[in-house]
C-alpha cells in the first residue's frame, strides 16, 4: 500500500459514518494483524503507557525529567535523532533514571513522502544515533505524525524495531491552559491506553508553536490520572502485562 493508496482509503474511511468507520476498522484489525501497530495493553491493572515525543527539548524535557522523578513515574521517549545529537547529556539522564528510551526518527518529515529505502536508511541511522548515546538496543519506533503505508511499515519492522502508535492523545500541539491541555488527555485516557504527549513539540512550517507551560501541563496530567486512579507507565511495562492491543494502522 503506497503513500498514495493510503490517502485514498483514508478519504473513503472518513466519508463512512462512525458506527460503520468501528465495523470495518474491527474487521481490519484481525485480517491484517500480522502487520499491525501497537495502540494499548490488554491491562486490567489500571494502567497507561505514558509515552512523550519529539524531544530532547532543552528547556521541557529537564523540567519534566525532575516531576517525574519527584512522583516515580517512568514514562516512554520517542527521540528524534537531530535533537539527540543536540542534547545527548540529557538523553543519558533520562536513561539513568530509567526512563525507556524510543526512536521517533531522524526529524520529523512524514515518512510517506518517502522511499521505502529512505525510509529504511533514515530509520536505520537515527537508530544508531539513539542506541550510542544510551548504549543500549532500541525497541520501538513511532512515525512523525503517525503517517506510515505498508511499505514504510515494511522498512521499519525490517530493522527490527515494533511500530507503537497511540489511543489517546491531549492534542498539545492545539494552544489551551495547562488544565485545558491535561484535561484533553484525561477525557481520552482509559485502563490500557497509549497517551501521546509531547515534550520538544515539532510544528509544520507556518504554524504558530503553543504558549502554554508544558511542565505545568504534565503535572495536571499527573495529578488526575492519579485521581482517576490510573498509573503511567512505560510502553514495554504495559504490554508486559497483558500483552498488547494492535491495530492496523495506516494514514497519509
Amino acid at each position: 500500500m503506497s503513500g498514495r493508496s493510503v490517502r485514498a482509503v483514508w478519504s473513503i474511511r472518513n466519508s463512512l459514518p462512525a458506527p460503520w468507520r468501528r465495523r470495518v476498522r474491527a474487521a481490519a484489525d484481525v485480517a491484517l494483524r500480522p502487520i499491525s501497530s501497537v495502540t494499548g495493553g490488554c491491562d486490567d491493572l489500571a494502567r497507561v503507557a505514558l509515552t512523550i515525543d519529539d524531544g530532547p527539548d532543552g528547556r521541557w524535557t529537564p523540567e519534566l525529567l525532575e516531576l517525574l522523578d519527584d512522583k516515580g513515574i517512568r514514562a516512554t521517549f520517542f527521540l528524534l535523532a537531530y535533537r539527540v545529537r543536540r542534547h545527548p547529556q540529557i538523553v543519558r539522564e533520562l536513561a539513568s533514571a530509567g526512563h525507556e528510551i524510543a526512536l521517533h526518527g531522524w526529524d520529523h518529515t512524514r515518512l510517506t513522502t518517502l522511499r521505502a529505502s529512505e525510509v529504511r536508511r533514515r530509520t536505520n541511522d537515527a537508530r544508531a544515533v539513539v542506541e550510542d548515546v544510551v548504549q543500549r538496543r532500541v525497541r520501538w519506533f513511532r512515525p512523525p505524525f503517525g503517517a506510515q503505508s505498508l511499505s514504510t511499515y515494511t522498512a521499519v519492522r525490517s530493522l527490527g524495531l515494533d511500530v507503537a502508535v497511540w489511543s489517546a492523545t491531549a492534542e498539545d500541539w492545539v494552544d489551551g491552559s495547562p488544565a485545558e491541555v491535561a484535561g484533553r488527555a484525561l477525557n481520552a485516557s482509559r485502563a490500557g491506553t497509549v497517551l501521546l504527549m509531547h515534550d520538544g513539540l515539532e510544528v509544520p512550517d507556518g504554524s504558530e508553536m503553543p504558549s502554554f507551560n508544558r511542565t505545568a501541563a504534565f503535572a495536571a496530567l499527573l495529578d488526575g490520572l492519579d485521581a482517576r486512579r490510573l498509573r503511567p507507565v512505560a510502553l514495554s511495562e504495559l504490554v508486559a502485562g497483558g500483552g498488547a492491543a494492535r491495530t492496523a494502522w495506516f494514514r497519509p
